[in-house]
């Protein structure tokens, strides 16, 4: 699942697209390595907003069991019981809560792979 910042990023990188055009082979790797970057991130950020427990835990799991040793997903919850079950997770399985923020309905969540 892609979210709404994810979708933002692309969308100015296709805007761009038109001006670097102009510069040729140089702007077109580029706009390639761009594009690398992002389906990279694509992968490492994660909506689980309108899912219920155990879901969101779930998709975090098999989520975080492909991402290498130290990388960072980006998960969006609207469960409150994700706080909870996400330090829990971490805790047990040798990851790290980097950070949470709670906006409104909506719990932020940074995690990182431990190396385990």
């Amino acid at each position: 699942m892609v979210g709404p910042s994810f979708l933002s990023l692309v969308q100015s990188l296709l805007s761009e697209l038109v001006q670097v055009k102009a510069h040729g082979l140089d702007g077109l790797v580029t706009i390639a390595s761009c594009l690398t970057w992002l389906v990279s991130r694509m992968a490492e950020e994660l909506d689980a907003r309108g899912l219920l427990c155990p879901e969101p835990l779930m998709l975090v799991r098999n989520a975080m069991r492909v991402l290498p040793a130290g990388e960072e997903l980006v998960v969006v919850a609207t469960d409150p019981s994700t706080l909870r079950d996400f330090k829990q997770f971490c805790r047990f399985m040798g990851h790290e809560l980097v950070s949470h923020v709670h906006n409104d309905d909506e719990h932020h969540f940074v995690l990182r792979k431990g190396q385990g």
